[in-house]
Order: structure tokens, then C-alpha cells, then sequence
């Protein structure tokens, strides 16, 4: 195992560290916007979601993609009917619930994103380089609404810093996954990987951050939403800019490279 593809993998998560420490920098302030950070989550998640971990499954299973995104959307429901037994009593009754399955999904998909570059180095080093550049840009706000969320649901600050680290070192973990598997294995393996990935976070941006946010009906949350998406695409779109987004490897053979003469479909 290559030891200077896990040290990228690492350096990738740091961008996790930046939003994490954005937000206990300002606490009080976060605690005071707390449902607007969270109508900020449902935001990013869901551009995540769709916009990210979706068409990457794609890519790689055009044809079982979809179930598997299912499945994930599923087993998170399955999941929540089992913790939403144990209600806080707090008034929030499902607010327990709602940040547990939250730092699952965040936890999966950071495991994910060292897979994406174990499999990216894999296949090239300049591929590796490149999609580490992508997860450093969009692990910024992920550390952010992670942070933001745990604190939210009423978990103490050290235990939150203390889940956000193991959040961060996931990704490497995920990367030594991905080395480990053999490259046959690695076509079969990863579309299942992202595709529940995709429906986890679908998931907990649909049926408990969103019912969170609207707790409380206002313009401030209304532009926190958007302001999730328009931030996880803003900084997708500065990653191609700067020759950051993803790669998926050589360039896949034109669905149509040979001539059909005299012949319909």
C-alpha cells in the first residue's frame, strides 16, 4: 500500500478541520442560528447528494446505480423508524434521531471520499491529485455543518470535536480500503459504494434536516437552504476552475465508435 496516497488522503480531509474550526470559532453565534445551519445542511446535503455521489454512481453503473441510491434511502428510513423509539423527552423529540442518522450519513460519506481517491489513484497518479484537490474543497463545508449540526442536537462540545476528528479519518481509512481491493474488484465495489452513499444523504436532507428547519418558518432559513446548495455548487464549480474536478480516469471509449452501414437498430 502506497503510503504517500493515504498521506493525500489525509490532507483532503484537513478541509474538514478548516469548517469545523470556522464554527467553534464563532459557537455562540452558530447555537444562536442553529436551525438556520441546519436548513443550510439539508441544503448542502441535498446538492451533495444530487449533484455529487448521484452522477459519480452513474458513471460507474449507469444500470444498477439507481437501486442502490434506493437502497440507501431506504435502509436510512428502516433505520430511523429503530432510533426514533428513543425520544430525548426534551420537547425535540426527535432531535436525538435526527443528529445521530445526520452524522451517519456524513460519517458514510467521508469514508467514501477516501474510497473515490484510493480508486482515482489507482487508476492514475494525476487522477489521485486531482480528485484529493476536489474532496479538500467540498470537506469545508461539510466540517461545517457537521460540527453544526452534532451541536444542535444538544451534544456536548468536546464529543462533537471528538466525532468531527473520526469524521476526518474516515477518509483516509476509506482510501486504505480502496487500495486493498483488487482492481476487478474495484469496478463491482465502488458504484454500490456511491450509490448508497447518495440515498444515505438524500435521506437525511429530505426527512430530518428539512422537518428540522421548518420548525420554525422564516426568510432566514429560507435563505440558509439556498444558500446550502448555491455552496456546494459555488465551490464545484471553483474546483473546475482550478482544474480541481473530478476525474474518472482515461476517457471511456464513444458510445458509438463503429459504423453501422445498411444497418438500423
Amino acid at each position: 500500500m502506497d503510503p504517500h496516497v493515504l498521506l493525500y488522503a489525509l490532507l483532503a480531509s484537513c478541509g474538514g478541520v478548516v469548517g469545523t474550526v470556522l464554527v467553534l470559532w464563532k459557537e455562540p453565534l452558530v447555537r444562536a442560528w442553529s436551525v438556520a445551519a441546519i436548513a443550510l445542511a439539508a441544503g448542502a446535503m441535498a446538492a451533495t447528494a444530487v449533484t455529487h455521489l448521484f452522477p459519480e454512481a452513474v458513471h460507474e453503473a449507469p444500470t444498477t446505480a439507481p437501486y442502490w441510491t434506493l437502497g440507501g434511502f431506504a435502509a436510512f428510513f428502516l433505520a430511523y423508524q429503530l432510533a426514533s423509539f428513543h425520544a430525548c423527552g426534551q420537547g425535540l423529540t426527535h432531535l436525538h434521531a435526527v443528529g445521530t442518522l445526520a452524522l451517519l450519513g456524513i460519517l458514510v460519506h467521508s469514508f467514501f471520499d477516501g474510497v473515490a481517491i484510493g480508486a482515482a489513484f489507482s487508476a492514475s497518479e494525476g487522477a489521485g491529485r486531482v480528485v484529493s484537490g476536489a474532496v479538500f474543497v467540498h470537506e469545508i463545508p461539510e466540517g461545517a455543518y457537521t460540527i453544526a449540526i452534532l451541536l444542535h442536537s444538544g451534544m456536548p462540545r468536546g464529543r462533537a470535536i471528538l466525532w468531527s476528528v473520526l469524521n476526518g479519518l474516515l477518509t483516509p481509512v476509506g482510501a486504505a480500503v480502496a487500495l486493498s481491493v483488487s482492481t476487478e474488484m474495484r469496478g463491482v465495489v465502488l458504484a454500490p459504494l456511491l450509490g448508497l452513499s447518495a440515498g444515505t444523504f438524500l435521506y437525511v436532507a429530505a426527512s430530518n434536516l428539512v422537518p428540522e428547519a421548518q420548525r420554525v418558518s422564516s426568510r432566514r432559513n429560507a435563505i440558509a437552504f439556498v444558500l446550502g446548495i448555491a455552496l456546494v455548487l459555488g465551490l464545484g464549480r471553483l474546483a473546475d476552475a482550478l482544474g480541481l474536478g473530478h476525474s474518472h480516469g482515461a476517457p471511456e471509449a464513444p458510445a458509438h465508435d463503429h459504423e453501422h452501414d445498411g444497418h438500423g437498430h
